[in-house]
Formats: structure tokens, C-alpha cells, sequence
């Protein structure tokens, strides 16, 4: 799955602004990354980010303190966006003074902390976890551990402003219905190999969309179809909807990504569909 992940992150990397870190000990906190000065000035249509929070805790860094995480640096970051763009506006929220405003995105369980960005086309919500990361530092002269903190809030909005500002989010159909190893749910963690892969492909502004080869039809709007290894054959009947959706004319690339395991056993009907499909296309190796 890691490997998937590298792989497909490569693909997709030209397309997004990059996930740089900021130390938030460091005294670059306001600045903003190329990638994503970038993706601010060319946001055309009204886009409001909403920080949700009180608005004397956000400024006075009162919000995961605990953490050491000075988070008025972000409100610092969002105000940067608007004086680049008038396009993009910014409000805080008190989650405790306007409930209502809660209670219309009652799926993002928004609190103090949260950022919302919101287009006329869609929203997407960010989670302290998508603002900043804590890395342990073990040091094992003394045996204690020190955290370094590091803000991902320039990336996650930029890409948060991109997302929301789409024509079309490209979709990425998960094809299942033959026991595929990937998709299986740990019982214990309740997931599946695949669940921090989609969590990867939702950061990049993609949107994941499983459905069942057997019984559905490819999503209209999918332009890439995965396969994660399938433990059983595909049928002459789920061949030909794939091979009409990789031969679809038009503007958009279809993409069609397999994965296999040695002990999956023999899919000679998938195979060979492969390998037909291989030898009409030029492959060339991956260039780093």
C-alpha cells in the first residue's frame, strides 16, 4: 500500500501545490509558498474561509496551547490570502455565539480550531490534524522524548481553496465485488489497507467513490477506475465496462490502475484483458 501510495502520489504531484512544513517555531510563519501564492491569485470566483473559534482565543494563541501551536499564525496566513485576492474573504466563527452556522455542516462535527472554506460550488473542511502534525524526538541519552511542531496550514488551505474551486473534482472509482484483498476491513482497526490511501487521494483534491463491478456501472463522472487486487476473476460482462470506459473519446484521460499480490491465485480473464490493452499502448519508464 505504501508503494501504491508513492506511485500514485507521483503521478498526481504535478497537479497540487506542494506540502511544504513550516516549524512553527521558526520566524517564517506568515510567509506564503510559492505553490500556494500561486493557487491564491488565480481563485476568480468569491471563496469565504471560515476559522472557527472564539476570536480573542485565536489571537492570543489560546487554541491547542497545550501543543505549543500558535495558532493566531494561521489567522495571519488567511489574512495574507485576502490582501492578495479580493476574491477571498475570511470569519471567525464562534462556534458558542453561532450555533446555527454549526449546525448547517452537521456532518464536519466543526469546533474550535476547524477551518472552513467555502465556494458557491462546494466547501471543504479542515481538521486540526490537516493544519499542523507533531513529530516525537526521542532522546535516548536521557530517555525522554521532545515534540517538534510543524504547520501544514499554507498547503491545506491553498489546497482547500483549489478544491473548492473546481470546474470538476476528478473522481477515482474503486472497483469491488471479488473479495478484493484491499478493501478488506480489519476487524480490529475497523479499516482498510486502502483507508489512508483515500484519506491521501481526498488531500489532493480528488473524490474516492466505491462501487460494486458485479451489479453498478462505472461512475460517469470517474476518470480513473482502480482495481484493488481482486481475488477472484472478472467476467466477460465487467471486462467490456471497462474496456468502453478506457475507450471513452473526449478531453478527460481515463486511467485505469491494478494492483495484484503473488498468492491472489490465476485471473487469466483480467490478465489477458491487461495484456491486450498493454500491447495497443506505448509504456515508457517512469523518469524521477
Amino acid at each position: 500500500v505504501l508503494i501504491l501510495c508513492n506511485v500514485l502520489v507521483d503521478v498526481f504531484a504535478d497537479r497540487f501545490p506542494s506540502l511544504t512544513r513550516f516549524d512553527l517555531t521558526s520566524s517564517n510563519l506568515n510567509s506564503l509558498s510559492e505553490e500556494s501564492l500561486e493557487v491564491v491569485k488565480g481563485i476568480d470566483e468569491p471563496t469565504t474561509i471560515y476559522m472557527i473559534g472564539n476570536e480573542d482565543d485565536i489571537k492570543n494563541d489560546r487554541i491547542y496551547q497545550t501543543y505549543n501551536v500558535k495558532y493566531s499564525q494561521f489567522l495571519n496566513l488567511v489574512q495574507r490570502y485576502a490582501e492578495v485576492n479580493s476574491n477571498i474573504s475570511y470569519q471567525i466563527i464562534d462556534p458558542d455565539k453561532n450555533p446555527s452556522f454549526i449546525s448547517k455542516y452537521a456532518d464536519e462535527s466543526l469546533a474550535s480550531g476547524y477551518i472552513l472554506v467555502e465556494s458557491e460550488r462546494r466547501y471543504k473542511a479542515l481538521t486540526p490534524s490537516d493544519l499542523f502534525m507533531i513529530q516525537s524526538v526521542p532522546d535516548y541519552t536521557t530517555q525522554t522524548v521532545s515534540y517538534n511542531y510543524y504547520s501544514t496550514a499554507d498547503s491545506a488551505i491553498a489546497n482547500a481553496l483549489y478544491l473548492t474551486n473546481l470546474d470538476h473534482v476528478p473522481v477515482v472509482a474503486v472497483a469491488t465485488g471479488h473479495s478484493e484483498i484491499l478493501t478488506s476491513v480489519n476487524s480490529s482497526t475497523n479499516t482498510s489497507a486502502l483507508s489512508s490511501f483515500y484519506e491521501l487521494l481526498k488531500d489532493n483534491n480528488y473524490d474516492v467513490k466505491e462501487f460494486n463491478i458485479l451489479t453498478d456501472e462505472i461512475p460517469e463522472d470517474a476518470s480513473i477506475v482502480m482495481i484493488p487486487t481482486p481475488t477472484t476473476d472478472y467476467t466477460a460482462e465487467e471486462l467490456e465496462k471497462l474496456d468502453a470506459f478506457l475507450a471513452t473519446e473526449g478531453t478527460e484521460t481515463h486511467s485505469l490502475f491494478v494492483t495484484f499480490y503473488p498468492t491472489q491465485g490465476s485471473l487469466p480473464n483480467l490478465t489477458g484483458f491487461l495484456e491486450e490493452w498493454l500491447s495497443l499502448i506505448h509504456i515508457s519508464e517512469p523518469t524521477r
